[in-house]
């Protein structure tokens, strides 16, 4: 099998085009394709860089999925709270259940994670949309226990308003960067 040197998909060794993206393909004096590298092909795709494709599947989405996962695991058992957390839940009852769904939402968060990174690492079409959506559903799951736990705590809550607003940007910064990245690289991901 010979790679495309215009998407950089596996193609067979005697094709003329693409069969994925349609790309006209050159041979080499002795008839046969040349093998590109891929590593070669994708970095250099239509002259786009994928760096940051690379540092998303290999390095964001799995240490997201680990963070999301510890997160709800926290949140389910009370261990953000150490060893207050039978404390905590005597004084604020309904907080043990906003923690045990949002850490569920959190968990689930994880899952899609992995998801997300298996499509885009098999350039699926919806990969990058759904990529898009675990940006969103983060933010939205991160407001919503927010004013959740003010609700409940009220101004007993010791928490840093502007670490979480930091976090809230960064997210919201990241979908938008991830959102025109992959837009210019939409031709690549067409399973």
């Amino acid at each position: 099998m010979a790679f495309c040197q215009s998407c950089g998909r596996e193609i067979p060794n005697d094709s003329k085009f693409c069969p994925h993206c349609g790309a006209t393909q050159t041979t080499a004096q002795n008839g046969f394709q040349p093998n590109m590298n891929f590593n070669q092909t994708f970095t250099t795709a239509n002259n786009l860089p994928m760096n940051w494709y690379k540092f998303l599947i290999y390095v964001a989405l799995f240490l997201g999925a680990i963070s999301n996962a510890y997160a709800g695991i926290q949140l389910v058992t009370g261990g953000q709270y150490q060893d207050m957390a039978s404390w905590v839940y005597l004084y604020y009852p309904s907080l043990k259940m906003i923690d045990v769904v949002i850490g569920i939402v959190s968990i689930a968060l994880a899952i899609f994670a992995i998801v997300v990174r298996q499509k885009l690492a098999n350039f699926q079409s919806d990969g990058p949309k759904m990529l898009l959506m675990l940006y969103i559903g983060s933010i939205a799951m991160s407001v919503i226990y927010l004013i959740l736990f003010m609700g409940v705590v009220g101004r007993d809550a010791d928490i840093n308003s502007s670490t979480i607003l930091a976090s809230l940007s960064v997210s919201v910064v990241m979908a938008i960067v991830n959102k025109i990245y992959f837009d210019k690289r939409q031709h690549l991901f067409i399973y």
